[in-house]
């Protein structure tokens, strides 16, 4: 089964082995400290193996740092809050994700305290109500997805045709699985475009879940896959989730082949990186958002690259006023879905902005 972590960065403490004791469903009965066991309907702290609940109307403030937690899941219940905090204990807080945490209150990260998320493991919002991540000062939030190939062409030699089932690319591209969303794009025809499932594939041969609507030329025609293994956003990936992902100033960001979807609201941005510190922003997929990433004020040259955002509803990337020298490189804008997008890419302030190879298709 998969693994919730939570742990303390602490160098040379041993690790001291919990006593054996039942697994089961342990949810909080009121607000305190997650090593209060007052705080546990099961009248202890939870311990490996257990599901854990953080019921509504309660906040409990995560201040473990020996023995580490490994739990099953962490569901956070509306109207509910999980506080990791260095604060409550004098050291750098890891929160490490090997499983899934559902949100439907409140997740917060203050002092040293950084999320985790990797391959195969998500953060998700089930609640349509505003909800915010606020990574606090000198917080990190790290997603480490699999490394995943972002664009591949037709074989030169093939045509596919409307009620194709299959597609013959020009080569094995690295990470690809079933079930992932490719969108196919002929710039050679202005409606020819569409979101395909991977049903299985084999070394260049494709095999989708349905046909194609419409044919595609080898030579005028590139496939994005917008698929990645690990995954920030709504539950339902059906509708926007009022989430906000939020760095305070010296906060760290380095994220990696992740999946950010159905963030923000009207006038607000889903990604937030005002006064942070970019060490990768690379790989990633930004989709279903008002404003996808709003660079602003950054803290040190950053370099944004060879990320994808696709169906936005405002703006993709919004960079502004920034303190340092940033570059966008190989960077995508796809199908807006959206007639009222402002911009793909949006650049203000005083300090130079460098383009490279970015490009916008069908927008």
């Amino acid at each position: 089964m998969k693994r919730w972590v939570l742990g303390i960065l602490m160098a040379g403490l041993l690790a001291v082995a919990a006593p054996p004791t039942f697994a089961g469903t342990v949810t909080s009965t009121g607000s305190g400290n997650w090593s209060n066991a007052s705080v546990w309907d099961a009248s202890r702290v939870p311990v490996e193996g257990d599901d854990v609940v953080i019921a509504g109307g309660t906040v409990v403030n995560y201040d473990m740092y020996n023995p580490t937690v490994n739990c099953d899941s962490v569901t956070i219940n509306a109207s509910a809050t999980l506080n990791v905090s260095s604060y409550l204990t004098g050291s750098d807080v890891l929160l490490t994700l090997s499983g899934d945490i559902k949100v439907l209150g409140g997740l917060y990260l203050e002092g040293t305290a950084n999320v985790s998320i990797y391959s195969n493991s998500s953060v998700t919002w089930g609640d349509p109500e505003f909800k915010v991540l606020n990574v606090g000062e000198s917080g990190r939030l790290t997603v480490s997805g699999n490394f995943k190939e972002s664009e591949v062409s037709l074989d030169a030699s093939t045509f596919a045709a409307t009620g194709d089932s299959s597609l013959l690319i020009d080569r094995n591209p690295i990470g690809w699985a079933t079930g992932d969303v490719l969108y196919i794009v002929d710039f050679s025809v202005s409606d020819n475009q569409e979101y395909v499932t991977i049903n299985s594939y084999e070394s260049t041969a494709v095999l989708l879940t349905g046909t194609l609507t419409y044919s595609y030329r080898p030579d005028s025609t590139k496939i994005f896959n917008l698929s990645r293994s690990a995954y920030l956003g709504a539950a339902l990936r059906t509708e926007e989730a009022n989430i906000r992902l939020v760095f305070d100033p010296a906060a760290t960001i380095d994220i990696q082949y992740g999946e950010f979807g159905y963030f923000g609201e009207s006038g607000a941005s889903g990604f937030d990186t005002n006064e942070a510190e970019i060490v990768n922003i690379r790989g990633n997929v930004f989709h279903h958002a008002t404003y996808s990433l709003t660079i602003q004020n950054l803290l040190a040259d950053s370099v944004i690259e060879d990320n994808i955002a696709y169906q936005e509803h405002s703006t993709a990337f919004w960079v502004y006023a920034n303190h340092q020298p940033l570059t966008l490189s190989h960077n995508i804008v796809l199908d807006s879905g959206d007639s009222s997008m402002v911009a793909a890419i949006f650049l203000a302030g005083s300090y130079p902005t460098t383009l490279n190879q970015c490009r916008v298709i069908d927008y």
